[in-house]
């Protein structure tokens, strides 16, 4: 009788145990189900949203847009098979093409093409035009084309006072300087004792010597200039520069003549700009 007794309440432990994990599995199942179904809602709202605002809104044009489907095989055939590629080797590969920057209305600053000499005979053209516009830039000039550099610097003065709105800062001043006078008078007074026992003295030992042109320079024309890309032909060169002062800037451009050493034959002013 006991025996049943027990055997009875083992089944009934058993079968209740199995309805338990029946019903725990049940309620885990749907849960988790519940979850799945509220994820699921929630990203196509996300998607909705996105897809709404994507409306609204107004994307500017690639500026590259076969960048990213372009041939890279330049890239594979710059590195060896035993380098990983990665984006960083891009900061060490040599490239073949140089950027240059672009000044509105000059244009480009591209020097490759001038070699060392002609470079540095372009900027002492314009020390000497800076330091002295009435003496010394003209023998940069062909002697045949002389003339030119009187037009260039009668230009200059005269646009000067027009654009800028100031007067030139290199005068010549038609009197004797101060030292002039002094130096003259020593050498007169020299000469006329030295002939002091001639009887007849000739006019030219007397006279006094003729008054000296100077230069009275107030300031520097140009602070600095900038040299733009050249132009080659056969014969001529044509080189733009940038000239700079404290009043503004001044566009110019050279004219040289390769077969004569490179020489002057021409400066034209194209632009003013005052600041």
């Amino acid at each position: 009788m006991s025996f049943l007794f027990w055997g009875s309440l083992k089944k009934s432990f058993s079968f209740f145990l199995y309805f338990f994990v029946s019903l725990l599995f049940c309620f885990t199942s749907c849960k988790v189900a519940s979850k799945t179904e509220l994820s699921y809602t929630n990203v196509e709202t996300i998607k909705n949203e996105i897809a709404e605002i994507d409306k609204t809104l107004s994307w500017n044009k690639e500026i590259e847009p076969q960048r990213l489907v372009s041939n890279a095989d330049w890239f594979n055939e710059s590195i060896t098979s035993q380098i990983e590629k990665n984006v960083e080797l891009l900061k060490i590969i040599n490239s073949n093409s140089s950027v240059y920057p672009e000044f509105e209305d000059f244009g480009s600053l591209n020097d490759s093409l001038m070699n060392a000499d002609l470079y540095k005979k372009i900027e002492q053209i314009f020390v000497s035009v800076s330091n002295n516009i009435y003496n010394g830039p003209e023998t940069y000039f062909d002697s045949n084309y002389l003339y030119n550099y009187v037009f260039f610097r009668e230009d200059l003065k005269e646009g000067w006072k027009k654009n800028f709105h100031k007067d030139f800062p290199h005068i010549v001043d038609y009197k004797d300087s101060e030292d002039s006078k002094k130096e003259n008078t020593v050498k007169a007074t020299q000469s006329s004792e030295e002939n002091n026992s001639v009887e007849n003295k000739s006019e030219e030992q007397t006279k006094q010597p003729e008054e000296k042109k100077t230069v009275i320079q107030k300031e520097k024309l140009f602070s600095k200039w900038i040299i733009g890309e050249p132009f080659f032909s056969e014969e001529i060169v044509q080189i733009p520069v940038r000239l700079y002062c404290k009043y503004g800037t001044i566009d110019v451009t050279l004219y040289l003549n390769r077969q004569n050493s490179n020489a002057v034959n021409l400066i034209t002013i194209d632009r003013w700009k005052k600041i």
